[in-house]
């Protein structure tokens, strides 16, 4: 009896054993599969980028070229890239006196009018910056070149936008007052006659780009703002931040004072109306897009954000604006069935992930946009070669929607 019964025993036991074994070697064997799986595409992934970083881009190409305005054209250049070659080459060693430089290859753009078409020389032997400004002085006082300019070469996106740029302040008669300044337009004139243009009585900027304490001025204004305190070591300018520019006239109705400015783009202000109760809690903030270098986790700003809305949500009638990155589409900002507020028109059908966490907040704090749901000129906010988009906001509560007359999104055409 004991003999059977350990037979019984030892029968299960290796069953049970080979079972496991199978089990064991099943799943060693589907983690191979994995492993080999992942192993092929980091493989892939190393392949890739092996081919981006030994394949040049358009801008680094751009940035071993020079532009050369005003060499004479002459006749034995026709059909003869080699002649304008030598030209430049001459250019570059009797003119600049750079004997260590020589260009291999040069194209002459043909000209619209009766002057000589520049030259685009090119070159992998030396990089732009040793055409100095002592090689420019020296081309000046050579008679042989005293016509000829040389500048970098830049790419069609930044010639077309400074174009941009000179035609505007063509049209607003103002183009002596402003210049071009390497890739970009000195322009903190022009935006300061957009906005005292309007006659707010607020203004709410976001993307200041101002660095430790500094402001902005604007006449008949003053600067109530929140700069970021760290910046990236290499940077040369300030990124994001936040402010109001308030109307000196309010003043002489309005305490004005700061609310909140603890969260990092995120500055609240309160306006206590004097010898009364009425009471006003304006917001603006900025969330950095997604693939920013200063990005934030966006469910951590919505949290913080509606934290502070409820915390304030008493002290005053409350106000946001801003530029929140957030692309609602068709999404819905209230309960249906529940909420009864206007229904809003639709101009930027697209939706992405930080519009789906945007309309989270605003059901949870029973708010909602003002953007195409008050007044008849709904816009786009953002307008660039990229395409057209709805990113910036103004939302209030449900109960506030009668106290708002209008609504208009101007365009930097158009700013009254």
């Amino acid at each position: 009896m004991s003999k059977d019964l350990a037979q019984i025993i030892e029968q299960k036991v290796k069953h049970e054993v080979s079972q496991a074994k199978k089990e064991i070697n099943g799943k060693l064997s589907s983690f191979k599969d994995q492993v080999n799986v992942l192993e092929g595409k980091v493989n892939s992934m190393e392949q890739s980028y092996a081919s981006v970083v030994k394949q040049p881009s358009v801008n680094d190409e751009k940035k071993l070229n020079i532009v050369i305005k005003g060499l004479p054209h002459g006749k034995n250049e026709e059909n003869n890239p080699q002649c304008t070659l030598n030209k430049v080459n001459s250019l570059i060693r009797d003119g600049l006196k750079l004997s260590n430089i020589k260009f291999l290859k040069t194209e002459r753009k043909v000209s619209r009018d009766s002057k000589s078409g520049l030259i685009i020389a090119k070159s992998t032997l030396f990089r732009r910056q040793k055409v100095d400004n002592e090689g420019k002085i020296q081309i000046k006082g050579n008679k042989s070149f005293s016509s000829v300019y040389i500048e970098n070469d830049i790419p069609w996106e930044v010639r077309s936008q400074q174009n941009n740029l000179r035609t505007i302040l063509k049209e607003i008669g103002k183009s002596d007052k402003y210049r071009v300044v390497g890739s970009k337009i000195d322009n903190s004139a022009f935006r300061k006659s957009v906005l005292l243009c309007g006659d707010y009585d607020f203004i709410a900027l976001c993307e200041t780009f101002l660095r430790n304490s500094d402001t902005i001025s604007v006449p008949g204004y003053r600067f109530v703002g929140k700069n970021r305190s760290v910046l990236h070591r290499n940077a040369k300018r300030g990124s994001g931040g936040v402010c109001f520019l308030i109307k000196d006239s309010v003043y002489k109705f309005f305490d004005v004072t700061l609310l909140d400015c603890s969260k990092e783009d995120i500055l609240w202000i309160k306006l206590q109306e004097k010898g009364s109760t009425l009471c006003f809690c304006l917001c603006v903030c900025y969330l950095p897009p997604e693939g920013s270098s200063r990005w934030c986790d966006p469910e951590t700003f919505f949290a913080d954000l509606l934290y502070q809305v409820y915390k304030y949500q008493n002290e005053g009638t409350v106000c946001i604006s801003g530029d929140f990155n957030s692309r609602i589409g068709y999404n819905t900002d209230f309960i249906e069935g529940v909420d009864r507020i206007p229904s809003r028109e639709v101009i930027d059908k697209t939706e992405n992930h930080y519009g789906d966490l945007f309309m989270d907040f605003l059901v949870d704090s029973n708010f909602c946009v003002l953007n195409g749901r008050i007044g008849n000129e709904n816009n786009y906010t953002c307008v660039s070669k990229k395409g057209k988009s709805v990113v910036d906001y103004v939302v209030v509560p449900h109960e506030s929607i009668p106290s708002v007359s209008d609504f208009k999104v101007n365009t930097i055409s158009d700013p009254t």
